[in-house]
């Protein structure tokens, strides 16, 4: 049983030119308007018909008229009149609710580190897709992209649901106005391409993960990336449970800002199996561990030094960590950076170079290395 918006101060919110543009973009006819006092519209489909009647001045019943609009609502749409509410509510944004159905919530409650997990790594998802809509790649380092941080900012959450835990992204988007011939193929704010690649990289991840496990190759994963397919999206859809034996099921569905209709092909909602976090764990490790590493901070004790005499290019290794393991990376490094890798060496005192991390074989290269120095005794950099 669904519940019912009784919340007289949040009926008290909703405003009526904004039902109306709800109405209209999904579906409903305007059969008749008294200005400044009510319009009513229908819409029909396979069990009947529905009729709603929208106040459009705030009368003493205006509470009463919009809970009952939200009660047909909900039986002509299928959905909770939470889902509707948000909807309604927040017309000139786009809304993404993650949810998490997690054994034994049927009270509506879920352990505290299940519902940090998921609050975080929703987050990570929509940066994910963020830095995925400015220019995809298959991981994305810790430095991601101004513009990809700047727009999580900004990004709402609203309310739960009672019977799962839904987390609620609401990402307002400028309306659309009409527009000369010659600028209707202008690109979509960015707002709008973040919140529908997070779509298409989702759906993506869904049917990559079932055709890895029957191919057992990372190929249906590599060829989505164009499409929003990350390691740092997968990572996050992986990290969503804390106690991944408790899910038994994640899903994402969307619903797009009346303002500005969806141009593309409608994602409208993505449902992950709990058996599939496995294989999108090891996608996501793969794709991480095949990706350069741009403006990777490396530091560390030279342990080799390979030059001839006649070279002027020397290779050093150097003893460094990787997300916190040990590991061997050879710089390519000329005067005078090869110079402060001699003290390195010599001194046993750690080096600093940032560059592009890549993996080649079973090896680590540091490409491209610049701000080569050592690092004084205060360990400043």
């Amino acid at each position: 049983m669904r519940a019912s918006i009784r919340d007289a101060k949040a009926l008290d919110a909703l405003r009526p030119l904004e039902v109306v543009s709800y109405l209209r973009a999904t579906g409903w006819s305007q059969q008749q308007v008294q200005p400044e006092r009510q319009s009513v519209w229908t819409r029909g489909n396979d069990n009947g018909g529905f009729e709603v009647v929208v106040p459009l001045a705030r009368w003493g019943d205006y509470a009463i008229r919009m809970s009952e609009l939200l009660a047909t609502l909900e039986s002509a749409e299928q959905r909770s009149q939470l889902e509707i509410l948000t909807d309604l509510s927040f017309s000139n944004a786009d809304v993404v609710r993650i949810r998490a159905d997690i054994r034994d919530a049927a009270d509506g409650s879920i352990p505290l580190d299940d519902a940090i997990a998921l609050v975080d790594r929703a987050r990570d998802a929509l940066l994910a897709a963020a830095c995925s809509a400015i220019q995809p790649r298959a991981y994305f380092a810790p430095r991601k992209f101004g513009q990809a941080l700047d727009y999580v900012k900004r990004v709402k959450m609203g309310q739960t649901e009672r019977g799962s835990y839904t987390v609620t992204v609401i990402s307002r988007v400028a309306p659309i106005l009409q527009q000369p011939d010659f600028l209707s193929e202008l690109e979509e704010p960015y707002e709008r391409r973040v919140v529908r690649t997070l779509g298409t990289g989702v759906t993506r991840v869904r049917a990559a993960a079932d055709l890895a496990a029957s191919t057992g190759s990372l190929e249906s994963f590599k060829e989505g990336v164009d499409f929003g397919i990350s390691a740092n999206l997968c990572d996050a859809l992986v990290g969503m449970s804390h106690d991944t034996e408790l899910l038994t099921g994640l899903e994402m569905s969307f619903s797009w800002s009346r303002t500005r209709p969806q141009t593309h092909e409608q994602v409208p909602h993505v449902l992950i199996s709990p058996d599939s976090l496995p294989v999108i764990e090891e996608a996501g490790r793969l794709l991480r561990e095949i990706s350069p590493r741009e403006e990777f901070e490396l530091e560390g004790i030279v342990v080799r030094l390979d030059r001839l005499p006649s070279d002027r290019v020397g290779l050093v290794t150097v003893l460094g960590f990787i997300e916190g393991r040990p590991h061997n990376i050879r710089i390519e490094l000329a005067e005078p950076d090869y110079g402060q890798a001699v003290l390195s060496h010599d001194q046993r005192r750690p080096i600093f170079a940032l560059g592009d991390l890549m993996r080649e074989g079973r090896s680590f290269f540091l490409r491209n290395p610049r701000g080569v120095r050592l690092i004084n005794s205060d360990r400043d950099l």
